[in-house]
């Protein structure tokens, strides 16, 4: 990689890395038990369950996970890639792993197909070639950099509705069980989660912008 591309790759790569171990290593609920949320849940005024597992009320979009055995706030899924859930406490670096992924991906491409380009005209200046075992490492990574930035693409484009709506991959499974598509009040009756863009976004970012994209943990709005 030349100066400019490798930079890029590098920091993005470092991104990426860091909000992975993150993503793994942060508690969904950031200490907070869903439990204890609602000891008393006819005070809330809002509809919740009752946990038997856990042994107490879990407030709305909470969910049991019985691979991570307990509950999970504003659960997403159970990803076994961090063999742990994603919610609340982290849904926002699963989400920049995500995202700098697929930039890493992206820009990885870009070099590595350049590269392939330019040995065709270094043999017709006869410039010197790289070795083949060379050229054909940066062929299969160039195969596996394709594969991983479509794969990401699709996932980052999924995680991005979501975070725009102030839905979670569970929230939408259960709205399409329900067939509301196209019946835009059953919708909003099954969404009453949307604030409107910029509010969804600041509720799993968090409220400062400028470290939206850095993986840095948002204020817990229950903790």
């Amino acid at each position: 990689l030349d100066a400019g591309p490798s930079l890029r790759f590098w920091a993005s790569a470092s991104l990426m890395v860091m909000a992975f171990f993150r993503a793994w290593r942060t508690d969904p609920n950031r200490g907070v038990d869903p439990t204890d949320l609602f000891a008393d849940p006819h005070e809330s005024g809002e509809t919740v369950r009752f946990c038997k597992a856990c042994k107490g009320y879990r407030p709305p979009r909470a969910h049991h996970c019985s691979k991570c055995r307990k509950c999970v706030l504003r659960y997403d899924h159970h990803c076994m890639c961090f063999r742990s859930c994603v919610g609340q406490g982290n849904a926002k670096f699963f989400i920049l792993f995500l995202l700098y992924g697929f930039l890493t991906s992206v820009i990885y491409l870009v070099a590595a197909v350049s590269f392939s380009l330019s040995l065709e005209d270094r043999r017709k200046l006869h410039a010197p070639l790289p070795s083949g075992r060379w050229v054909a490492l940066v062929l299969v990574t160039e195969v596996a950099a394709f594969g991983g930035s479509v794969a990401l693409s699709r996932l980052l484009a999924h995680h991005a509705y979501l975070l725009a709506t102030n839905r979670t991959s569970l929230d939408l499974y259960r709205m399409s069980v329900q067939g509301t598509h196209g019946d835009a009040d059953a919708v909003r009756t099954l969404n009453p989660w949307d604030k409107g863009l910029l509010a969804n976004i600041r509720e799993v970012l968090g409220p400062t912008t400028l470290l939206w994209l850095l993986p840095v943990a948002a204020p817990h709005p229950l903790a």
